[in-house]
């Protein structure tokens, strides 16, 4: 286990320093040989592969990708969880805090999303429990434990997506992008889908100014964004004073990388 969590931590360390290479190198890479689609699949399957004990977790936090993988009673699910990432900046997450709890009661008033140090969030509601394979169930004789894996990555700049940069490049005035940070959600083993109860994201905004937020996921067959099972719960439609500090909620019946795709409309051009 030793060694398997020492490999872990050095492929989120070259993550988190990809993260913060040119955009121009990142692109091209991609371009050339798809090489930043296929370590974010190696990081992700390495990621799935940590072993912790009943009830015990790994943390990771490097500046730019913070992960957690923790092992939670079946219990404990039944009452939805709440994942955190909290900090007073994206510019370095290891300054942040990241937890997998059980909710309290601000978060059952749903208040929770007004806190100003939130970077990401997610709200797990209770009935995720009823969707999860018995195999996933990991029974030591006093319980049974699901594993739960929560990753926040600063920046969305390994998430390539080649119908963004045409968007963009067509036009000299209007940019649209991802402009959250991306946060990565499993429970479980396999992929967790077509929920009848939506899961609740929080997230913060990387630069001002951005408007018409569209919540949106991964989609790893076609290597782009995509909308489908995603929901606006709260954002903005246009500038408003309230922009940096409330940030975006999104809700989402599937579990995998999500981030919230922005436009930004040049007004001196």
């Amino acid at each position: 286990m030793k060694l398997q969590w020492m490999v872990t931590e050095s492929i989120t360390s070259i993550a988190s320093n990809l993260a913060q290479v040119k955009t121009e190198e990142l692109e091209a890479a991609e371009e050339e040989s798809g090489a930043i689609g296929k370590f974010i699949q190696a990081f992700e399957e390495q990621i799935s592969r940590v072993e912790v004990a009943d009830g015990g977790m790994l943390n990771i936090q490097q500046p730019n990708v913070a992960v957690q993988v923790q092992s939670v009673l079946a219990d404990d699910l039944m009452r939805g969880l709440v994942l955190s990432l909290a900090g007073s900046s994206l510019s370095d997450l290891t300054k942040s805090n990241i937890t997998i709890n059980a909710p309290t009661q601000a978060d059952r008033d749903d208040v929770i999303a007004t806190r100003p140090d939130i970077i990401a969030q997610v709200n797990i509601p209770p009935s995720i429990l009823s969707v999860i394979s018995s195999t996933t169930l990991l029974s030591n004789g006093s319980g049974e434990y699901v594993r739960v894996i929560f990753n926040v990555f600063s920046t969305p700049a390994l998430f390539i997506s080649k119908s963004l940069r045409t968007i963009s490049g067509d036009s000299e005035v209007f940019n649209r992008s991802a402009n959250s940070p991306v946060i990565s959600l499993s429970i479980g083993q396999g992929k967790v889908a077509a929920l009848t109860e939506f899961i609740n994201f929080t997230f913060t905004t990387i630069k001002s100014g951005y408007v018409n937020s569209v919540c949106s996921f991964w989609d790893e067959e076609v290597e782009d964004w995509s909308q489908d099972g995603c929901v606006l719960v709260s954002g903005f439609a246009s500038s408003d004073e309230r922009y940096d500090k409330d940030g975006v909620r999104c809700a989402c019946n599937h579990l995998t990388n999500f981030a919230v795709i922005m436009g930004f409309e040049d007004q001196t051009a």
